[in-house]
């Protein structure tokens, strides 16, 4: 099973391939990964895992409407409030890691062209 904990607009998410999630609005999202586990490999960053990406598509945007009642009894006090906040829908495309090896194996690859 693979997941990771990313930090994505000061909030945190426990995210799997797949998942869907909806946050303050974001023109391109970069999230970073905070934790990464994938079977037996666990990786936690300080504060970041180098080397680790999530891939992140913005499925579309939308607003969200809060509104808000207040009422005291007796006395005839009512007020409507309302909110609108513009949301962005999330969906993760791909958690990738490379480790230090991958890396120097593709290096080499490039060093011997």
């Amino acid at each position: 099973m693979k997941y990771a904990v990313i930090d994505l607009g000061g909030k945190q998410f426990i995210v799997e391939e797949g998942t869907k999630f909806s946050l303050e609005y974001k023109e391109a999202p970069e999230a970073k990964v905070l934790f990464l586990r994938d079977g037996d490999l666990v990786l936690i960053g300080n504060p970041v895992v180098a080397n680790a990406n999530v891939t992140l598509a913005n499925e579309g945007n939308f607003i969200k409407k809060t509104t808000i009642h207040r009422f005291k009894a007796k006395s005839r006090y009512r007020r409507t409030k309302g909110h609108k906040q513009p949301m962005s829908s999330l969906c993760v495309k791909k958690i990738s890691y490379k480790s230090a090896k991958q890396e120097g194996k593709q290096e080499s690859k490039k060093e011997e062209k």
